[in-house]
């Protein structure tokens, strides 16, 4: 099965399940929390086809996906500007923490703030409302005086965590989309400061740079790569001829595994196929 179809079946089924009530169960213990987060890192792991010491923030970051803890707080924030803002039951409102607003006639900097509610024990420490609290003060005053629309609440708080969008993995080859993967992620026994580091068939190191640049062994396979891309450059206009022609390898090696800014989505889907193709090739000689 493709690894971008997995990533579909992950954030259709996985995620709504983890996500489920997740305001309600919260206050559970650090294990329990890292256990739920174990699950979604597996999954994500098993996508990338990653290093299991792979580090499971650059997995996530890498499949355009947050830790669970935060969007238990996205959710509870949501909630909270519901009751706070938004019409709420009675027996919400008299357990709604007050705001600084209705508490003085002052001209306060933190208006928008809300009063933190009393805890004499560790048992609430992480309640609903003091979570919430905490939480709502750690906002930007320009986030919490928006009003009650929660629609473009959620927009600006769901903004500011947003990531990237994943392209690269709608490649043919699972394998060479797994490389490609560990070698953005810069986590592999490729890198020669890592204990472990391969060498290549030509006896010098397995570096990222070697792999798609240096390597005399995938010559061929590379110049079919590399002058696939250059069409697509000056088809989009990025670069000029005289500006491909002194790029450093740096910036090859950033443009092979990263893309670039100004290339539409169609170009970038066409960028990465000819990468993953070269890697498919490439494997048989490293």
């Amino acid at each position: 099965m493709p690894r971008y179809t997995l990533l579909i079946l992950c954030r259709s089924y996985i995620l709504p399940l983890l996500d489920y009530g997740d305001v309600i169960y919260d206050n559970i213990s650090t294990v329990d929390s890292h256990r739920l987060e174990n699950l979604q890192t597996t999954a994500a792991n098993f996508i990338l086809g990653c290093m299991q010491t792979t580090s499971h923030l650059k997995i996530l970051h890498e499949l355009s996906m947050s830790p669970l803890n935060l969007r238990r707080n996205c959710h509870i924030l949501f909630a909270f500007h519901k009751i706070l803002l938004g019409p709420c039951p009675t027996f919400l409102a008299t357990l709604t923490p007050k705001l600084f607003r209705d508490l003085s006639n002052h001209c306060l900097r933190h208006v928008m703030n809300v009063q933190l509610p009393l805890c004499r024990t560790a048992l609430f420490h992480s309640s609903f409302f003091l979570k919430a609290s905490r939480l709502w003060n750690s906002l930007p005053s320009s986030v919490q005086s928006l009003g009650p629309n929660l629609s473009r609440f959620k927009v600006t708080v769901l903004s500011c965590g947003r990531s990237h969008q994943v392209l690269h993995l709608c490649g043919v080859n699972p394998r060479a989309t797994s490389w490609l993967c560990v070698l953005r992620l810069s986590h592999s026994p490729l890198n020669p400061d890592y204990k472990h580091y391969r060498l290549c068939s030509c006896s010098l190191s397995q570096t990222e740079t070697h792999i798609l640049l240096e390597c005399d062994l995938t010559r061929v396979p590379r110049q079919v790569m590399l002058h696939s891309i250059r069409n697509i450059l000056l088809k989009e206009q990025v670069f000029t001829l005289s500006q491909l022609n002194r790029l450093s390898q740096a910036a090859w090696k950033r443009m092979l595994l990263f893309a670039h800014a100004k290339l539409k989505r169609l170009s970038i889907l066409q960028l990465y196929d000819a990468v993953c193709d070269y890697l498919s090739t490439a494997l048989a000689y490293l």
